[in-house]
């Protein structure tokens, strides 16, 4: 069984203000706590993020990765942040997961 942690959420207060400061701590406390949890794989989750998306998911995954040996689930409906995210993620341990993506041409 794998376990994806969600709490790593854009429509959280805690972590939309922590996104938006690019403030490390909350990001990397939760998903630590996350991980000592048990998640195999810990999603970032960005909501649509139009304007500097390509910017925060990558952020998000370098931030996330720092704390955490293990593989990034990318959670946006932007396809340049999910390629951005791709980019910088390290899969050394693991291949990132996307969640989902637009139905937009």
């Amino acid at each position: 069984m794998l376990i994806i942690g969600e709490k790593l959420s854009i429509i959280a207060k805690r972590v939309r203000e922590a996104m938006m400061k690019k403030d490390k701590e909350p990001i990397q406390e939760i998903a630590t706590a996350q991980w000592k949890a048990g998640a195999g794989i810990i999603d970032a989750n960005i909501g649509p993020a139009e304007d500097g998306g390509e910017d925060l998911m990558q952020w998000m995954v370098t931030t996330i990765q720092e704390v955490v040996s293990a593989p990034v689930c990318l959670d946006t409906t932007n396809f340049d942040a999910l390629e951005a995210g791709l980019k910088v993620h390290n899969n050394e341990w693991g291949k990132p997961l996307i969640n989902s993506t637009s139905n937009d041409p």
